[in-house]
């Protein structure tokens, strides 16, 4: 007689810590090993390293090795492969017929059965954690590392983490009925959202004009919890010196991983409903719920159709005709997709005979289901194709085509704004360049909005000679923008030049010393260093260079030729500091990838040409050359002949 009582199972709780301990054990090595033992080990090594004139305490004070075991310990991936194992062993029994049958005649209800399971495997993943961890701090305390509130934070974010993963596989774990089963939906699902984002921009890139493919972030990527969790959790350090000295500044992600504990709760109960309305004899089905196989099937179907039709449009690229693009597309992911519509049905079956009246009936509908979306993609009713972002909504905006542009400032945003909606008035003409990577010029364009989303853009648009010629031209604007005497600067010497202060630099002298076996030349370069005063001098004379227009031949020549016997091959190079931060337009333009590391340091490099007559002047005065003849055109190093062997 079943127990009517009782939620938990004392006698289940002991057979599966007896029955899986080499899973906790493993587990609780490897939270051994990642705390206590490695920051003893790290202990050691400070203990016995080299002198550099600091007492043990101050070398265990600086040290970073707590933050970078945390983002060990809280590893998204990990943490999903250990919640795996615990929810795959702990329901194992639901699996298999025979031990389905035989857990549920023991006298305890479902109710005693899912709770019981559900404990244990989340104990196999708290408690060596939890332990791992309370020695972890105590010989981190013992040690003198710093940091140790960091260890605290970490361990509590890896136990909501490892809570929703867990939570999660176990609500995946009753929708199946075969083991192998459980980890394949959870991958896909973990990614589902962003997967069938990035193939839907890929596939809209195809065939809609200045739809880059670039997978952007969004607010919904928290759908995709294995992707959105690891993008968004992690311990900032910032280095200074070069790589010489590191500093903890915080953890973020700690109120993401709260939000993901809660919508574990959701997926417990969502699990212990299904539980209990589960059927035994689904045991070794691949979907244990019938309501669900339509979902799969055209699931399957539709993500096979798109990876189909994207295909297509790739190996259609290359065609000036869009509709002839379209048209292939959609026969390819019609095709692909009723192909893999069926394919899921065998696999649901486990039989190839699957072509029944009823199912054809089925796939017709998925069929035109499929075609109707692509051809509203096509049609571009969701605006997506033509959007262009209100300038009160935009935090950002940068403009990228070889150098960048942009930055906060409103009239810049209006002005990317601006260019952007002139793109748009030529897409007739542009979006069937015929030869778009020899007649094309590439823009990209990134809007990041207040909102926290991100639009972004890549147009090919004409740069023949009309087109340069026209100062109203997208390429010629685009130009323009890029070559405006501050931003420039902030393209040479960083975004925050006006505080840069400079170590050292150099100048290069190149001369051709010989050939190789093709008969090509061999270029060997010397240089003359310069000082601090020196360093600051000649970016002085470079602004002053910038101000007075002295590189605008250099920006616009359109011929090699031209450019070559205008522009120096020896160039200028500076090491400097700066207190705000090493930032270029790259890092704002990419800030996307959520960078770790801020730098106080770095490089600049000048190309200059005959008309700098600044930066000229500036290395006659400093003696680095006696006259202009010293230095040497690309035009005039093409000419000088390969000395004699």
């Amino acid at each position: 007689m079943k127990s009517k009582t009782s939620c938990f199972s004392k006698t289940i709780f002991r057979k599966n810590i007896t029955h899986f301990w080499p899973i906790w054990c493993l587990f609780l090595l490897f939270y051994l090993f990642i705390m206590p033992f490695s920051e003893f080990i790290g202990y050691l090594g400070e203990k016995a390293g080299y002198d550099t004139g600091k007492t043990l305490a101050e070398k265990m004070a600086e040290s970073i090795l707590i933050p970078e075991t945390i983002q060990i310990v809280f590893n998204p991936v990990i943490l999903l492969i250990f919640s795996l194992i615990a929810a795959g062993a702990v329901f194992s029994y639901l699996y298999t017929s025979r031990a389905s049958y035989t857990m549920h005649a023991f006298p305890v209800t479902r109710t005693s059965l899912f709770i019981t399971n559900y404990v244990s495997g989340l104990l196999f993943l708290w408690g060596p954690m939890l332990l791992g961890g309370l020695l972890g701090i105590l010989v981190a305390a013992g040690c003198g590392y710093s940091y140790i509130e960091i260890l605290f934070k970490g361990v509590l974010c890896a136990m909501g983490i490892s809570l929703f993963f867990y939570s999660f596989n176990v609500f995946i774990g009753i929708l199946v009925g075969q083991l192998i089963a459980m980890p394949v939906f959870s991958l896909i699902l973990n990614f589902l959202f962003v997967g069938s984002k990035y193939i839907l921009t890929q596939l809209f890139s195809c065939f809609a004009y200045g739809i880059s493919g670039e997978y952007q972030n969004g607010v919904l990527d928290v759908l995709s919890p294995l992707y959105y969790i690891s993008s968004h959790i992690r311990v900032n350090i910032q280095y200074s010196g070069g790589w010489s000295k590191a500093v903890c500044t915080g953890m973020t992600g700690a109120k993401m991983v709260a939000g993901y504990a809660l919508a574990a709760v959701v997926f417990l109960v969502l699990a212990f409903v299904l539980y209990q309305r589960r059927h035994l004899e689904t045991a070794g089905n691949l979907i244990a719920f019938s309501w669900i196989t339509p979902l799969f099937r055209w699931g399957v179907g539709a993500c096979f159709a798109s990876l189909g039709a994207m295909t297509a449009g790739s190996i259609m690229f290359s065609s000036n005709s869009g509709t002839k693009r379209f048209v292939m597309i959609l026969m390819a992911g019609i095709v692909v997709g009723v192909l893999f519509f069926f394919a899921a049905e065998m696999v649901l079956q486990k039989s190839f005979r699957v072509f029944a009246k009823k199912r054809f009936r089925e796939c017709g509908l998925f069929a035109l289901a499929l075609a109707f979306v692509l051809i509203l993609l096509k049609m571009d009713v969701l605006g997506i194709e033509g959007k262009v972002p209100e300038a009160g909504k935009v935090k950002e905006a940068y403009i990228q085509s070889g150098d960048f542009a942009g930055g906060e400032d409103t009239e810049m945003i209006e002005k990317i704004i601006a260019l952007h909606e002139n793109i748009l008035s030529h897409k007739a003409l542009y979006q069937n360049i015929e030869s778009p990577w020899e007649d094309g010029y590439g823009i990209n364009l990134k809007y990041y909005m207040k909102d926290g989303s991100v639009l972004t853009r890549y147009y090919v648009v004409a740069q023949d000679e009309s087109a340069r010629s026209d100062e109203n031209s997208p390429v010629s604007v685009a130009r323009a923008y890029m070559r405006e005497g501050e931003t420039y600067k902030k393209n040479v010497l960083g975004l925050n030049y006006k505080d840069n202060k400079y170590l050292y630099g150099n100048i290069n002298f190149p001369e051709k010393v010989a050939k190789d076996d093709y008969g090509n030349p061999i270029t060997s370069s010397t240089s003359r260093e310069f000082t601090a005063e020196q360093s600051e001098k000649i970016c002085e004379a470079f602004m002053k260079d910038v101000d007075a227009g002295n590189f605008k031949n250099q920006w616009y020549s359109g011929e090699a030729e031209k450019y070559d016997k205008l522009v120096f091959e020896n160039t200028i190079s500076f090491s400097y500091t700066n207190s705000k931060g090493y930032e270029e337009y790259s890092d704002r333009f990419y800030s996307g990838r959520n960078y770790a590391y801020v730098m106080d340091s770095g490089n600049a490099y000048i190309q200059f040409n005959t008309e700098c007559e600044n930066i000229i002047q500036a290395l006659i005065d400093m003696e680095m050359i006696k006259s202009p003849d010293e230095l040497i055109t690309r035009w005039d190093m093409e000419q000088t002949p390969l000395p004699e062997e």
